[in-house]
């Protein structure tokens, strides 16, 4: 299902295909380090994406898997997630705009471009 469009990003529903991209981006130290967090193993990578990531999100809220439409490329997944406070208690009625990128699609402005999209459609 794609949810959403913009000059160099599509938005869908997570599909078997995006797996290996989506372990691999999770098990990068780097890009870890700016999402929270240690770096994933293969195994959790993989539970989190059959348990969260492959049905689809409901409406807006929810990450959806993000396509560099020139490349035909799944690079990672952006969308509005649920907030947590400092001790990891649900902040009710409150969510944040995430973005997850590979590495390689760093410094392109894309994180940019999605949150623009994101705020215009909520």
């Amino acid at each position: 299902m794609q949810f959403l469009e913009t000059e160099r990003l599509l938005f869908r529903s997570h599909q078997l295909e995006d797996l290996e991209v989506f372990c691999s981006m999770n098990m990068d130290p780097e890009v870890r380090r700016y999402v929270g967090g240690k770096p994933w193993s293969r195994e959790k990578a993989e539970a989190r994406f059959f348990g969260k990531y492959i049905r689809e999100p409901s409406n807006t809220f929810g990450l959806w898997a993000t396509i560099h439409k020139e490349d035909d490329r799944y690079i990672g997944y952006c969308g509005l997630s649920a907030r947590y406070d400092a001790w990891g208690k649900l902040e009710e009625n409150c969510s944040g705009l995430a973005f997850y990128l590979d590495r390689c699609y760093w410094r392109m402005g894309l994180a940019t471009e999605a949150a623009t999209a994101f705020a215009k459609n909520v």
